[in-house]
């Protein structure tokens, strides 16, 4: 079932999207957990197309189906980064409430959102898979074996990458005199 689209032809994206939109809702829930969200990686995905559609002209159908899905996979990856900021600055936000009803000292308060925001700059600054695969262990709470699954390798290679995230982190704070 491979099909090339003819150098003057447009895509027809209504059978693009009935072929790939499914495949395409799953790969992006799998990264954000989110039925809306996912919606949302999958029309970004077809707005990418929809603007640039020469660039699937005299594709075939699996060229086709992996520029679709890698776009579809950042698209995601970007909206859970937006994401997990969004819950960091809640969380913090509402930590610094409950600070101030709990009397804390104000010098505290001011000191432990100065050792928030240098942890998570720390976060930041991981390389893609450890910051990946930490925000996937604390933030989304979810089991190594899933991890695993998701970014296709072994438990033991998500425990690695998890220490390894923890040991940069500790040592860039330890640097900061920070632990």
């Amino acid at each position: 079932m491979f099909f090339k689209f003819k150098p003057k032809e447009e895509p027809d994206f209504e059978r693009l999207f009935n072929l790939y939109g499914n495949s395409l809702y799953k790969s992006a829930y799998n990264i954000l957990c989110d039925h809306q969200l996912a919606e949302n990686a999958v029309q970004e995905t077809f707005l990418v197309i929809l603007s640039d559609p020469d660039k699937l002209k005299e594709k075939d159908e699996m060229h086709i189906k992996n520029y679709l899905h890698v776009i579809c996979r950042n698209k995601a990856k970007r909206i859970y980064r937006q994401k997990t900021k969004l819950n960091y600055d809640a969380e913090t936000e509402e930590r610094l409430e409950t600070s101030i009803a709990d009397a804390q000292d104000p010098a505290e308060i001011v000191i432990n959102k100065e050792i928030d925001d240098r942890i998570y700059a720390a976060i930041n600054a991981l390389p893609e898979i450890y910051k990946d695969t930490l925000l996937m262990k604390m933030l989304y709470k979810l089991h190594n074996d899933e991890i695993a699954r998701y970014f296709g390798i072994s438990d033991e290679a998500v425990k690695k990458r998890l220490f390894r995230a923890r040991k940069i982190i500790r040592t860039k704070l330890h640097e900061e005199a920070i632990l």
